[in-house]
């Protein structure tokens, strides 16, 4: 995003927001942690987050501003909760940072039932100024999960969330040693929305070969935008036990 008058910059991040019928999801970021030598020391921070369910928004708030001692959360269930009822969907970040100090911000989900905790970045989609070669040295849309075990007690799940105001095609791919296993036909996701997709379903077809592959299949996911996609596993009680984004691709 174009640099706001003040010389600061504006940081676009996008993330899931699980049930918040059995989850709290809070965003709770210390500008200091980057506030150091090679990058710059002392700046003006805070963000507003707006919250969408089936790409529709129904909230949005902002942090206070504080300097690089300070500190800024957000309650992104509660916000979402403001109309009247559960949500389960998507949140945009728009970060506003001094512009020579890094970004890196984290949610942090509780299962309200069994307290289990799980924390989980929040991926940049618009704006970062601070590491040009990133966006030329690797492909960011077409992310890798790099190789799955198979577990009785646990279920695997592929997330992928659409900021943009456009609708968005994406394909997975289950590779093996010898090549692709199987590809999904072309997937879509229409604006401001996030799907969640068992990996058992989109390649049941193969589900055998995976398992006795025992661990050497990653999965890659490719768009025609810069991908937000997260790999998250469940117990088989559907608790989240760990969500984590899908790594980047880089050139040679």
């Amino acid at each position: 995003m174009k640099d706001p008058t003040d010389g600061s910059s504006v940081l676009m991040q996008a993330g899931y927001l699980p049930d918040t019928s059995e989850y709290t999801t809070t965003i709770r970021h210390f500008p200091g942690t980057n506030a150091h030598l090679p990058w710059g020391t002392h700046g003006r921070f805070s963000f507003e987050v707006e919250v969408f369910e089936n790409g529709v928004k129904i909230g949005s708030d902002r942090t206070p501003e504080c300097d690089e001692s300070g500190s800024l959360e957000m309650d992104i269930g509660a916000l979402a909760e403001r109309c009247g009822r559960p949500v389960n969907g998507m949140y945009v970040v728009k970060y506003r940072h001094a512009k020579e100090i890094p970004v890196e911000v984290y949610a942090f989900h509780v299962h309200k039932a069994s307290g289990t905790y799980v924390s989980c970045n929040i991926i940049p989609f618009i704006g970062d100024q601070l590491y040009p070669t990133v966006h030329t040295d690797q492909m960011e849309n077409t992310l890798f999960w790099p190789g799955l075990i198979p577990e009785t007690d646990s279920e695997s799940h592929l997330v992928v969330v659409n900021p943009y105001d456009e609708n968005m095609g994406f394909q997975v791919h289950a590779m093996g040693a010898a090549g692709v296993l199987a590809r999904t036909a072309v997937l879509h996701i229409k604006p401001f929305r996030a799907a969640t997709f068992p990996l058992p379903e989109l390649f049941f077809e193969c589900e055998a070969e995976i398992r006795a592959a025992k661990g050497k299949v990653s999965f890659c996911v490719s768009s025609q935008y810069k991908l937000i996609a997260y790999m998250m596993f469940k117990s088989r009680g559907q608790v989240m036990s760990m969500m984590d984004h899908l790594h980047n691709f880089c050139l040679a």
